[in-house]
């Protein structure tokens, strides 16, 4: 007999998987999970409630035999039988003597296989796997150079003098052999002056640190722990660089760059990076007490900001996929002026790694001169 019910659709149904679900288990289900009597009816079960009543089903003794009073009305007793008529009767005649008993009766049937219970509710569907991680691309080359402009035309050449060359004077006699030596003629010009060594600039330091540093991905600060020489106007500690002198400075830096060229089977090896300066500034903020008497005070607030341009220089190199055991690595050098408007100053130098995995940063050097 159909019930009108049904399973939900896998990839259909959305939005009343729940409702479709729950009328087709309500069909042999109650709330609470156990079986409906009405479904059971329907299978051909029988119920406990039916079992010795009337119409029901005849109930089972200890012995597994259906009990007397469940036959036939009437008390059975070893003088009574079971007759046509539902009862336990007398025989007419004297009871004859008891025969032997008869041979075990061959094993019943097995009885039918009992219904096969209500297929239970859908689990709930597992957590969603997290994202894969994004993949590092590599920032593109640096475009080339535009042409150089065509050279504007030569000015108009200025008129010739108008003087008229004198004539030829008659040539001069012969002076006598052995003349005086002339004067010795005048000085030349005095060349331009050499640069500035670096003993002899107001202002310079120079550091390195001669070990190695691992850097992950993202913007790191570079350190250098050893002094090579310096003066009182440019001092290094770590990674802070202070400048007490105003003017317009040089620095070079330069150091090794490096990580293991992993053998990959579909990828190539990155290594890409940047470096650049970055100068500590003091920004003024306004901070209100009173929105409606717009009463407050000047705040004072420190910043780092990129000393342009920003990076000073950027690398990027690859190893082809399969290759592996050795190192992909490359020499930094970068130099960048600088100006020191108001001493002192405070700057660090930055480097960004981009590259496909870690990197090792190793000897790096930093130099800075004053020059004017």
């Amino acid at each position: 007999m159909s019930t009108g019910q049904r399973l939900p659709i896998p990839g259909s149904d959305d939005g009343d998987w729940g409702n479709i679900l729950n009328g087709f288990l309500e069909v042999s289900l109650n709330s609470d999970g156990t079986i409906s009597p009405g479904a059971l009816t329907q299978a051909g079960g029988v119920l406990s409630s039916q079992i010795g009543q009337p119409s029901g089903a005849a109930g089972l003794n200890g012995s597994g035999l259906v009990p007397t009073d469940q036959l036939a009305t009437g008390t059975a007793t070893s003088s009574t039988f079971l007759s046509g008529g539902g009862t336990w009767a007398v025989p007419a005649g004297a009871a004859g003597p008891v025969g032997p008993q008869g041979a075990t009766g061959p094993q019943g049937i097995t009885g039918p296989e009992g219904i096969t219970g209500a297929t239970g509710p859908q689990g709930t569907s597992g957590t969603a796997g997290i994202q894969g991680a994004t993949g590092a691309g590599a920032t593109g080359a640096t475009g080339p150079q535009g042409a150089t402009g065509p050279q504007g035309a030569s000015g108009a050449k200025g008129a010739t003098g108008a003087g008229i060359t004198g004539a030829t004077g008659p040539k001069g006699a012969t002076g006598p052999a052995g003349g005086a030596t002339g004067a010795t003629g005048p000085q030349g010009a005095s060349g331009a002056p050499g640069a500035t060594g670096v003993g002899g600039a107001s202002a310079y330091a120079s550091y390195y640190t001669n070990t190695s540093t691992t850097l992950g991905s993202g913007r790191a600060t570079m350190s250098f722990d050893e002094q090579i020489f310096n003066n009182s106007q440019v001092s290094i500690s770590g990674s802070t660089i202070t400048v007490n002198q105003s003017g317009t400075y040089l620095m070079s830096v330069s150091g090794i760059m490096q990580t293991p060229a992993i053998s990959q089977s579909t990828s190539s090896t990155l290594l890409s990076f940047n470096v650049g300066l970055e100068v500590e500034q003091e920004y003024e903020y306004w901070e209100t007490e009173s929105p409606t008497n717009n009463d407050g005070y000047y705040g004072y607030t420190l910043e780092w900001v990129n000393v342009a341009p920003y990076p000073s220089a950027q690398y990027n190199h690859w190893a082809p996929p399969g290759s592996s055991g050795d190192y992909l690595g490359t020499t930094i050098s970068v130099s960048q002026m600088f100006t020191v408007a108001t001493a002192p100053a405070i700057y660090t130098v930055q480097i960004t790694n981009a590259s496909s995995t870690t990197v090792d940063l190793w000897d790096q050097i930093i130099n800075i001169v004053k020059i004017d």
